[in-house]
């Protein structure tokens, strides 16, 4: 009798469509009669014309229901590629059998890139036999058959915990020497390698399907620290890699957020955080499912349970037609002032270049270390070189000494003293990230800057995007009018504070991240927050007969008495400002350029 051999660390058991039961034990070879073994020869090819355990529809036969292949099947491949959350934890307690039990539709490739039925614990490399754990690649495989987005998924389990795209750079693109955990590249390879052999199997077993590939991945906490430039990169250059190799242009990726309770609060897990999800501006199928609740809030959230392990599955399957869907939609509006009917007064931001005419640089940052000064400018995106910001302030805190107007008018932000310039990075040179965004601000009182040239007209209209606090008498004003006769600095505030005679958003902003945009109406302004309408707080301006002079102060107040004001705990990331009030056309564009910049996109 020819030998049938169990590639596989578990044992398996097949029942054959005459009625044959053969089992054979984990990696082990077993003599079986000619004719199961030509049955087992078409599972060694993929045609999963066998059940294991039960696996079979009830009307059986193939995946499908008839002959594989045919232009009208529709097969999904999910390429499970991250570290520890897409390995699958414990034994499923607490999980209905049937959100992982096998399904004749669903097929895997071993490690041996042996394609046959799928069933978890799925071959992961570094899953044992001893150590047993149910992940999302089967209940979102079960999920898309349900949706009816396939008739076919097939499952590649590339995922090994604690591994890395920096620190070791198992998952980085590159040629590795060695194969095992903290081996450079070696998971690039591996992935590479056995998504190759599967695309083949699929082409040659299912001729005509049409095949569509989906990565799926977290940030594993391995990264934590790393440069988020140096971070980002490495995965982007991964999976670019990865495509381009295996030449499966179009696929989705869904990455998995960070647990939110273990990044809460912390600068550099913060940062690799932003880092993933800033990745949705540089690849057109990129998208985040969200790891919120209900399963350990404070700790793990989704990522670890067996039952979080299917709820994430869930999620990853509502998070797939999004991810089509988003690659024609996929606009990161690099020089969104172009995009307007008319030039603006004047554009500063910390995220983009906002106009293409615009040659300058973003800002200038100043290190405490030895204060040196840089201008820091765009990469070759369009974006504010985060990289060199990174550089130059590593292991020291970095202050913003000007920021740049890009509208070409020269109204830029500048010092109001030396001992008050807005932070951009923490005392370990971490960029101070919001909302996915880097923000410049105080440190604990505020902080502020000066445009002695910029004196917006109370008809003029202003977007802001930034992190604002409403505690006590802090709600948001945009340009205020402080009804004072006496100034040191005789100009206008852009400020948190609400005083008599500003113009203030609606008392009901709550604190966060926001994209605030405001245009004069016939009586005081309309305000947006975040693209909804709100009613604003003070309808008119009161400013008073004795201003004068054409001054801008960011983020600071300026008291009856004349001195400077610690009210303002704002951190900003974007401003603009326009002399005209904005059209209806206009402010929506804004809102569609800038409010996916700080939130995550509707295709997210």
């Amino acid at each position: 009798m020819p030998p049938f051999k169990n590639p596989e660390n578990r044992p398996l058991s097949f029942d054959l469509r005459g009625g044959t039961t053969i089992r054979v034990p984990a990696m082990s070879t077993v003599e079986v009669p000619q004719e199961a073994h030509d049955e087992l020869s078409k599972w060694d090819a993929g045609y999963a014309v066998l059940q294991r355990a039960g696996a079979m529809s009830a009307g059986g036969g193939d995946p499908g229901g008839g002959e594989p292949g045919g232009p009208s099947l529709r097969i999904i491949v999910l390429a499970g590629a991250g570290q520890s959350n897409e390995v699958g934890t414990n034994d499923g307690t607490g999980v209905d059998p049937s959100t992982y039990a096998p399904d004749a539709r669903i097929i895997q490739i071993n490690q041996l890139d042996v394609v046959g039925p799928a069933a978890e614990p799925l071959p992961h490399p570094s899953r044992s036999p001893t150590d047993p754990g149910v992940g999302h690649l089967m209940p979102m495989a079960k999920g898309l058959l349900s949706a009816g987005l396939a008739d076919i998924v097939a499952i590649a389990p590339l995922a090994v915990g604690g591994t890395s795209y920096v620190s070791y750079k198992e998952w980085a693109k590159g040629v590795p020497t060695g194969t095992g955990f903290q081996q450079p590249y070696w998971l690039y390879k591996n992935a590479i390698d056995r998504l190759t052999a599967l695309k083949a199997h699929l082409a040659a077993t299912y001729p005509g399907a049409t095949v569509e590939w989906c990565f799926t991945g977290h940030a594993g906490e391995n990264d934590n620290g790393q440069n988020y430039t140096a971070y980002q990169a490495a995965v982007k250059e991964s999976f670019d890699g990865i495509i381009a190799a295996v030449g499966i242009a179009g696929a989705t990726i869904i990455k998995s957020d960070m647990s939110p309770g273990w990044i809460a609060a912390n600068y550099t897990q913060n940062q690799q955080q932003a880092a993933q999800r800033n990745l949705r501006e540089r690849m057109r199928t990129y998208v985040i499912a969200s790891p919120d609740g209900p399963y350990d809030a404070n700790t793990s959230n989704i990522h670890f349970a067996a039952a979080a392990k299917v709820e994430q599955g869930n999620r990853m399957v509502t998070a797939y037609p999004l991810a089509k869907a988003r690659a024609g939609l996929f606009n990161p509006h690099i020089n969104l002032c172009d995009e307007l009917s008319a030039a603006p007064l004047a554009a500063y931001s910390l995220y983009r270049r906002l106009r293409s005419s615009y040659a300058g640089a973003a800002l200038r940052i100043r290190r405490t270390s030895d204060a040196a000064e840089l201008d820091i400018g765009f990469d070759a995106d369009g974006r504010v070189d985060i990289a060199a910001i990174s550089a130059f302030c590593a292991g020291t805190t970095g202050s913003v000494l000007i920021w740049y107007d890009q509208s070409g008018n020269g109204h830029n932000f500048g010092q109001i003293d030396a001992t008050t310039l807005p932070i951009l990075t923490n005392g370990s040179g971490v960029i101070r990230w919001l909302g996915n965004r880097p923000m410049l601000g105080g440190a604990g009182s505020g902080a502020g800057m000066v445009c002695e040239t910029l004196n917006p007209s109370n008809a003029g209209s202003v977007m802001i995007a930034g992190s604002f606090p409403t505690s006590g008498g802090s709600q948001l004003s945009l340009f205020e009018n402080q009804a004072m006769k006496v100034s040191l600095l005789n100009g206008r505030v852009l400020s948190t504070s609400h005083n008599a005679g500003s113009v203030a958003c609606a008392a009901d902003i709550v604190p966060g991240v926001h994209v605030i945009t405001a245009v004069p109406a016939t009586a005081g302004r309309r305000v947006w927050i975040d693209g909804s309408e709100r009613t604003p707080l003070v309808a008119a301006n009161g400013a008073s007969s004795g201003r004068a002079g054409a001054t801008t102060i960011l983020g600071r107040q300026v008291t009856a008495a004349g001195a400077i004001d610690f009210r303002s705990t704002a951190m900003l990331s974007e401003i603009m400002v326009a002399t005209e009030a904005w059209s209806d056309t206009d402010r929506a564009l804004l809102h569609a350029g800038t409010v996916p910049s700080y939130f995550p996109d509707p295709y997210s």
